[in-house]
């Protein structure tokens, strides 16, 4: 099968959707997309459960194949079109060991508890919202899944005795959801946001100082110039945006997907001041602005401010439709796309 076969479900205001879409821009393939309306609940339509038993997004499809995990997507992804860029470096190398490392240090940073928890603190009052959604859409959304997430499901399941099991799994899972915030798991958050933050702040330092070592020794200086060249450097560094390397290294990779749109999630929250901007953490903020400005993540960027509508700033070159149980309808989505 080739990438036109896959098939993404995606919510434009899940942060791991948006990881996943930068992944396949990163590895340039042709896929078919369909927004999931969560508001609407629409990942408990029986169409979907036929797609996918769990009910979450993203999902990805690819023949018979069904994956809901970000990382499995993208280790998929990896795994079957390894002619395209690699988002895993090999895990027996140092960069494969960061990689995963960096993955797992950006998963320890509660965002749920820090959307929930920012609006609502008289601490963060000054913490400038970018968009509705890390407040009054979400808080929107939780109650929706709260109220009438278990309700639909028992409907559903009586009306579709073969997905009965997983309507209950899924109901039992929507009846745990909260709008109350946990305070002490809030407590927890905020200072664990920031050491993990230092800690980037500390690797990014050590990657950039390993990084000029390298093309020191490329470039194979004598004594008398090493000085001039350190100088130049300095000042063409000052002169940059961002650092002219990765997490782990030239490359992009899932590690750099995992911290550039979980550092958006901070930033949509307001978060920034607190943490990394005005030289607290120089370069986190340099990292940041490049990884926010590569064209993977501008052209998947999520729209929450236009009802989630992606289709009206984008130009379809093919059409496609696919009915499941006429509900579902696709649209081909290439790399090229100005979005």
């Amino acid at each position: 099968m080739s990438s036109a076969d896959l098939r993404v479900y995606y919510s434009e205001k899940s942060f791991y959707c948006h990881r996943v879409r930068i992944g396949l821009r990163e590895k340039r393939l042709r896929y078919k997309e369909r927004i999931i309306d969560l508001a609407r609940l629409e990942n408990l339509e029986v169409w979907y459960l036929r797609v996918n038993t769990d009910g979450r997004v993203p999902a990805l499809g690819h023949g018979d194949k069904i994956f809901n995990d970000t990382e499995d997507i993208l280790q998929y992804l990896d795994e079957t079109f390894p002619e395209n860029t690699a988002l895993f470096p090999d895990p027996s190398t140092d960069e494969g060991r960061m990689c995963k490392y960096f993955m797992a240090i950006a998963n320890k940073i509660d965002i749920e508890a820090l959307s929930l928890g920012v609006p609502e603190n008289p601490a963060y009052e000054k913490c400038e919202q970018k968009y509705s959604y890390p407040s009054s859409l979400y808080r929107n959304l939780v109650k929706a899944f709260q109220d009438e997430g278990p309700k639909r499901c028992d409907a559903l399941a009586e009306l579709h005795p073969d997905l009965k099991d997983d309507y209950m799994a899924i109901k039992e899972r929507l009846e745990k959801v909260s709008l109350n915030v946990d305070e002490r798991r809030f407590g927890v958050a905020v200072p664990l946001c920031g050491d993990v933050l230092m800690k980037l702040e500390v690797e990014l330092k050590r990657k950039k100082e390993e990084m000029e070592k390298k093309e020191r020794k490329e470039k194979k200086l004598d004594d008398g110039k090493i000085v001039a060249a350190l100088k130049k450097m300095s000042e063409e560094n000052n002169e940059k945006t961002g650092p002219d390397f990765w997490l782990c290294g030239e490359n992009y990779t899932a590690a750099d997907v995992y911290w550039s749109t979980t550092l958006r999630a901070l930033y949509d929250l307001g978060l920034e001041d607190l943490f990394w901007s005005n030289g607290k953490l120089p370069l986190v903020a340099e990292y940041f602005e490049r990884a926010r400005s590569r064209d993977s993540f501008v052209q998947s960027i999520p729209l929450l401010d236009d009802g989630g509508s992606r289709m009206k700033k984008s130009e379809i070159l093919i059409n496609f439709e696919a009915n499941e149980e006429n509900s579902a309808a696709f649209c081909p989505c290439y790399p090229c796309i100005i979005v």
